[in-house]
C-alpha cells in the first residue's frame, strides 16, 4: 500500500484532502458571501459552528472557492502559462452558478 505525503500546514494539508473528492458543486453568491464573512478563514467559519451557514455551504464548497480564488490571485500576481488560464476558465464555467457570482468571485482577490 502506497502513503500520500501531505503538506505540513494543516489548512493546506485540509484543502488536499477535501480536493481528493470534491463533487461538481455549484458556487453561488450567497457562498460567496459566507466565504467574504470569514475573510477566507476556514477555521473562523468551521469555530462559529452557524447551522444556516453549514446547511448551504459544504467543506467541498469552501475547498473549491478557494482553490478557484487561489488560481485568480496566482493569474494576477505570477507569470502562469496559457494553459493555467484556459485550466482556471474552465474550472469557473463548470463550477460557478453565472456570470455575475464569476465576478463576485474575482473580486475575493
Amino acid at each position: 500500500m502506497s502513503s500520500v505525503s501531505l503538506p505540513r500546514h494543516p489548512a493546506v494539508a485540509y484543502l488536499c484532502l477535501v480536493r481528493c473528492e470534491l463533487p461538481q458543486l455549484v458556487i453561488t453568491e450567497e457562498k460567496l458571501n459566507i466565504f467574504r464573512r470569514y475573510a477566507g478563514d476556514v477555521n473562523g467559519w468551521v469555530l462559529a459552528r452557524d447551522a444556516r451557514e453549514h446547511e448551504i455551504m459544504a467543506d467541498s464548497d469552501w475547498a473549491q472557492i478557494e482553490e478557484l480564488r487561489h488560481r485568480l490571485w496566482l493569474e494576477q500576481h505570477q507569470p502562469v502559462s496559457e494553459d493555467f488560464v484556459t485550466q482556471t476558465q474552465k474550472l469557473i464555467a463548470e463550477r460557478v452558478g453565472d456570470k455575475s457570482t464569476a465576478e463576485a468571485l474575482r473580486r475575493l482577490i
